[in-house]
């Protein structure tokens, strides 16, 4: 029979310890790549009203690629109500191609105006009828968010001096 050896059964009972954490610590890992695909699911679609002039959507070009930096899970894409491509039909297609599950469309709109009130509902109802599998939801105008209203607010208060 073997002497007893209490060296190698701290080992063993180390050693168990050691694969208990490892398994944790991938689980966690899966966990988080879990959290992150269902992120990726989701696609951000700004939307705004469109131009002849192709310098007009510069500043929204400059968001959404800020908004894409913040959040490098979700892809952001500009569409557009006339004028310019992408139209929102073929954003939400593009979405809806590159495995998104969701679809948040933020107008870029100050106002809840005609193309808010008629156009882009007629849009979003044609885009879930062609795409049902994507669960689409819309922002209210940028104008509703109080934040943003007093940073404007600050801004024009801050040039006014």
């Amino acid at each position: 029979m073997a002497a007893y050896d209490g060296e190698a059964d701290a080992r063993v009972k180390e050693s168990i310890r050691f694969d208990e954490r490892c398994a944790r610590f991938i689980s966690l890992q899966q966990a988080h790549a879990a959290r992150t695909i269902l992120r990726m699911s989701d696609a951000i679609i700004l939307f705004a009203h469109g131009s002849r002039d192709p310098q007009w959507a510069e500043p929204l070009r400059a968001l959404r690629d800020l908004l894409a930096q913040q959040r490098p899970q979700a892809p952001v894409t500009l569409a557009f109500l006339e004028l310019m491509q992408p139209d929102l039909h073929t954003a939400v297609k593009e979405a809806a191609e590159a495995g998104a599950r969701s679809v948040l469309v933020a107008p870029l709109f100050l106002a809840l105006g005609a193309h808010l009130k008629k156009d882009l509902p007629a849009l979003v109802e044609a885009a879930a009828r062609a795409h049902p599998q994507l669960k689409i939801r819309v922002l209210p105008p940028i104008g509703e968010n109080e934040e943003l209203l007093g940073a404007i607010a600050g801004w024009i208060g801050k040039n006014a001096s």
